[in-house]
Parts: structure tokens; sequence; C-alpha cells
């Protein structure tokens, strides 16, 4: 007895349902890495060009096949590009909050002839400035330091934001870097 096979319920090949199973579908293949495995299944993709000429549209997914291809590509382009985009909108911000605080530990050094130690030295009534809606904290650590953690890398090792006091013949100034951020992601000033 022949068996009915199952097929996804056909939808117009544009239509925002079908682009959205297509676009799932290839960042599936994408966060699988199965684009690793192109040589080995490489021949499969010829079969649509080779085999028989699709008879129904049960068989639409074969004739969108480019298509899901590109809007994959596309979505493997534009999803990190978005992430880094945000992550440095995060950072700048984040630098831009700590800016205040780089003036005020100056004229504590210079008013107290010591680095503060904590936040509330300062003022504030937390231990840290926190933004919680873009992912970021500031903290006072040693020698003036200013640790600014916008998140973590893959290893899971925290990311900061530094900013560093330099004393030179009485003179303070600053020299702003990353930890663990990459280069590109950081406000102009720290790079």
């Amino acid at each position: 007895m022949f068996a009915a096979p199952c097929f996804r319920p056909v939808v117009h090949p544009w239509s925002l349902e079908a682009i959205d199973f297509y676009i799932g579908h290839e960042l599936g293949h994408i966060h699988r890495k199965h684009l690793s495995w192109r040589a080995f299944v490489m021949p499969g993709s010829l079969l649509p060009i080779v085999g028989p000429k699709p008879i129904s549209r049960l068989q639409l997914p074969w004739r969108m096949g480019g298509r899901s291809a590109i809007i994959g590509i596309l979505a493997a382009i534009a999803i990190p590009a978005h992430q880094e985009y945000q992550d440095r909108v995060r950072n700048t911000s984040a630098y831009s909050t700590a800016q205040p605080l780089q003036q005020q530990v100056t004229a504590y050094a210079y008013d107290n002839q010591a680095w503060p130690t904590t936040m509330e030295e300062l003022g504030y009534a937390q231990p840290t400035l926190s933004d919680l809606d873009r992912g970021y904290e500031i903290d006072i650590y040693e020698n003036g330091l200013i640790g600014v953690e916008v998140g973590t890398d893959a290893s899971g090792e925290s990311q900061y934001i530094i900013l560093e006091p330099e004393v030179v013949e009485g003179d303070i100034s600053w020299v702003c870097f990353g930890q663990n951020v990459k280069a590109k992601l950081l406000a102009p000033e720290c790079k």
C-alpha cells in the first residue's frame, strides 16, 4: 500500500511565512556547521539540475533552492554585521559614560594626592555604575584605573574597556584600551 509523503503545506514562494522558513532553514545549516560539509553534499545540490523536472507545487522547495541559498547567505552576512554594530554602539556608549568619571578621578587625585579606591569616594551611592539595558558596568580599581565591563567573549572571559591614568611630571594623562575586546569594536579614542 502506498503511503502519502509528508510535505510542508504549500505556500506562495514570496510570502513572509516562506521567507521566514527559508532564512531559518539556512541559519540552521550555518549554526550546525553544515557548510564545512560542502564537499560531501555538493553532488546532492546538483540533483535539481539533473533530476526530473518537478511535477507539482508540492516540490516547490526544489525550485526555491537558489533563492533560499541567497537569503541564507545574506542572513549569514547581515546578522553578524548587525551584532558587531550593536557591540560598537554599546562600547562607545560605555566609553562616553566613563568620560566624566575619568575627570572626577583626575580631580580627586589632584585634591587628595591619592587615587580613589571606590565609587563612593567620588560621591556615588552605588559601588558601580551600571546600565543594564546596554549591558555594561563601570568600576574603579587600583591606582585610579577605570574598568568598564562590556560583556564576555566566546570563552567566557570578561571584556573590558580600560581607562588607565599615567602620571608624567606631575600631570595626569589617560590611556584607553580594550582587554579581550576586538579593536574594531572600541570607541575611536581607545584604538
